[in-house]
């Protein structure tokens, strides 16, 4: 399985997300994209990572254009998106969630759950968007190469994936993994991060509209694996 890593600016973040993934037996090439990024940190992922395929866009075009940039230069039948921004990412749990991938009948796409800060548990369990919005996805790559046709971009990707595989009636499973997704505030200052949120709501409402978006709240992606 190949491993698409999209970051921006993420720093030594990345750095650890990378150092995680090549420690998970079954990810056989990891394809970092740097979308952009002015932290140099690409620098320093060539240097520690050689094995690790590094693709560096000239510009910030949007995490939707990361992706598919990565997607390229997939060759194995199943992909694995990963965030590059995550804190505390354990190897093994990536193992197993991989091999529930692969053995769990029919399955068309495995979301790797997230957690954030604990005050924002409430707000997760009404909009679910550590689930609907997860960067964190295993999925044939054949969908994913259809997917990149459906003219999306920045931060549309993961509600395209989602609204992609409910039309076509795919199987779709999440499971939790003890990872930390970073809140925008933690990252950069609040004006910013509110910036960041406001587009990023803009964008996957005029993705979606209202309907499918509470369509997505409310039915997608339900099961759990064990």
């Amino acid at each position: 399985m190949d491993c698409i890593v999209p970051f921006y600016n993420e720093g030594e973040r990345v750095v650890s997300v990378v150092d995680a993934l090549t420690r998970v037996p079954s990810i056989t090439r990891i394809i970092c994209v740097d979308d952009g990024s002015a932290d140099h940190v690409s620098e320093k992922l060539k240097k520690t990572f050689p094995s690790v395929i590094l693709i560096c866009l000239n510009k910030n075009s949007g995490k939707s254009s990361a992706v598919f940039a990565g997607l390229r230069r997939v060759t194995s039948d199943t992909v694995l998106l990963f965030d590059g921004d995550l804190m505390h990412v354990i190897p093994e749990e990536i193992e197993r969630a991989i091999h529930k991938f692969f053995t769990t009948p029919a399955l068309d796409m495995l979301i790797l759950k997230a957690h954030g800060k604990t005050w924002h548990v409430v707000m997760d369990h009404i909009f679910r968007n550590y689930l609907i919005q997860s960067g964190l996805r295993m999925m044939k790559t054949e969908d994913l190469r259809k997917i990149a046709t459906l003219h999306m971009h920045g931060y549309q990707i993961e509600v395209a994936i989602n609204q992609y595989m409910m039309d076509r009636k795919k199987n779709a499973a999440w499971c939790p993994i003890s990872a930390v997704n970073l809140l925008k505030t933690e990252k950069s200052s609040f004006r910013r991060a509110w910036e960041k949120d406001f587009a990023m709501d803009r964008q996957i409402m005029s993705y979606l509209g209202p309907v499918k978006r509470l369509n997505q709240i409310l039915f997608f992606c339900r099961r759990r694996l064990v």
